[in-house]
């Protein structure tokens, strides 16, 4: 969660590998994963969904 979150907020993978202290392959992985279970192909998808998900908790 917190990756994608990164992500999100407009993170790329080399300042979430800095900021999280991680490989460059599980920064790569995690967003494979993210994408997979969201069924999203990009990050302008995934940004709507947390935009959905934000407004609903508001």
């Amino acid at each position: 969660m917190e990756v994608a979150l990164l992500f999100v907020k407009g993170y790329g993978n080399l300042e979430i590998l800095e900021l999280l202290k991680i490989k460059k392959t599980t920064v790569s992985t995690y967003k494979n994963r993210i994408f997979e279970k969201l069924e999203v192909d990009n990050l302008a998808e995934l940004i709507k969904i947390f935009q959905l998900y934000h407004d609903e908790t508001t």
